[in-house]
């Protein structure tokens, strides 16, 4: 009989001292071991994800390159347009660099698979304003003399906005417009048909200069409902113009400058050949400004004054 806690004595004589488990306990290492496969299992998923998305990137990066892919508001053509003016005309001052800016703008359009611009533009150095050509305050208008309209006809109206330009149409004496166009490169034109022209039609274009200098010009043909192409009347920004200019965001509506539509200075010979030839290039003295122009049928009835138009023409 042996009493608890006493030692054992073996038949050989030697004390046996009882063995205690070191380290952590079974039930611990069965937890280690599922959390480091648990580990071991997300580090795996996730380069195998990480793999799959650089796979991926590559995948974009070289649609991209390959295919010229341009991603910026406006897309290849803003681009192009935004490259070659920084290229040919702002960098071209400091650097003394020379491009021709439609060249370039024919090259870089064919190069994203675009067709080439429509006119080729005679630039001028932009980083020196080109000399005015003539500054005379604005002539008032007998408009007595100018001829007569029908009641209702028809209209084409083309213009040119140096830099962005917006155009509109009133059907009712100026209350309300409807926008129909927008452009934003001066060296193209903007082409709009009005018909059912009345008395009570206004045609308004709003033109914003961006910098350098500022120009709008535009033809306005009127033909009776009835009409043939011999009846037809043309009308264009001049001199003695018919279109006015109601309002100037500089507040400066007078003197104006009047280039001719044909210049060796601003705007060269890119002038639409839609522009009747007597058309002049108009704006102030200043630069990056709005001005507003319009062309009011109901003053050609022969009244200066829309109130005093009669009822019938």
């Amino acid at each position: 009989m042996t009493t608890k806690g006493a030692t054992t004595i073996p038949v050989n004589g030697e004390a046996v001292v009882p063995v205690v488990p070191a380290g952590p306990s079974r039930q611990c290492k069965r937890k280690m071991r599922k959390v480091c496969c648990c580990l071991s299992m997300l580090l795996a998923l996730n380069l195998l994800l990480t793999m799959h998305i650089s796979h991926d990137l590559c995948k974009v990066m070289h649609l991209f390159i390959d295919e010229d892919v341009i991603v910026m508001p406006g897309g290849e053509q803003s681009f192009c347009n935004d490259f070659c003016v920084d290229l040919c005309i702002n960098d071209a001052a400091d650097s003394g660099f020379r491009c021709e800016v439609v060249s370039c703008l024919n090259n870089c359009n064919v190069h994203f698979g675009n067709e080439p611009v429509a006119m080729a533009p005679l630039y001028y150095d932009r980083g020196v304003l080109p000399p005015l050509t003539e500054q005379v305050p604005p002539v008032a208008i007998n408009y007595v003399d100018t001829p007569r309209m029908p009641v209702e006809g028809i209209a084409f109206f083309v213009a040119q906005c140096d830099n962005i330009g917006e155009y509109s149409v009133s059907y009712d004496g100026g209350d309300t417009f409807s926008q129909l166009a927008n452009s934003t490169d001066w060296f193209t034109d903007t082409e709009l048909e009005i018909e059912n022209v009345t008395p009570d039609t206004i045609i308004r274009a709003v033109c914003k200069d961006t910098g350098v200098v500022g120009g709008f010009i535009a033809t306005v043909v009127y033909r009776p409902i009835d009409g043939t192409c011999d009846d037809e009347v043309a009308y264009s920004t001049g001199p003695d113009m018919l279109f006015e200019i109601i309002d100037s965001s500089d507040g400066e509506v007078s003197p104006i400058v009047y280039t001719p539509k044909d210049n060796t200075n601003a705007w060269g010979s890119s002038t639409s050949e839609m522009i009747d030839d007597g058309a002049s290039w108009v704006w102030n003295s200043n630069i990056k400004n709005e001005m507003t122009f319009q062309f009011d049928f109901g003053k050609l009835a022969g009244n200066g004054e829309k109130s005093d138009l009669p009822v019938g023409l």
